[in-house]
């Protein structure tokens, strides 16, 4: 895709690892800033797993710089979500993140809070621009 011309909006995610945002999804909102910063956009990050008592920090699931920059080009909102460990992890992080997860922590999305954040994008889509 060499541009955004034909979305009226955008919702951008990643999964988290260590307060990053993955390559690719880092590369686009680098490459496609002035794009985004003219239509509706949202992002979302997704992580982490493990058990809840011992969550990280806000800032393990929403990465500080790309907030940051998200913000600067006018995004409408940022979702920070549960994560999954990967069903069939590749490299040393996701497999010593299988290894380390108990199998009752290893998928803490929530479905109903993810449902919510997508509808209320929807809702915010469907509405009548204000003049």
């Amino acid at each position: 895709m060499d541009g955004l011309d034909s979305y009226d909006a955008v919702v951008l995610g990643s999964a988290v690892y260590m307060k990053r945002w993955q390559g690719d999804a880092k590369h686009f909102l680098r490459h496609h800033a002035d794009e985004l910063s003219q239509r509706p956009f949202w992002v979302f990050s997704s992580g982490p797993v493990g058990e809840p008592s011992k969550t990280p920090a806000r800032s393990w699931l929403e990465p500080p710089r790309i907030v940051e920059r998200a913000q600067q080009l006018g995004v409408r909102d940022h979702g920070a979500f549960g994560g999954r460990v990967p069903a069939q992890p590749h490299g040393p992080i996701e497999r010593a993140m299988a290894k380390n997860t108990p199998a009752q922590y290893s998928d803490l999305r929530d479905w109903d809070e993810i449902r919510s954040w997508s509808t209320q994008i929807a809702s915010e889509l469907a509405a009548p621009a204000a003049t």
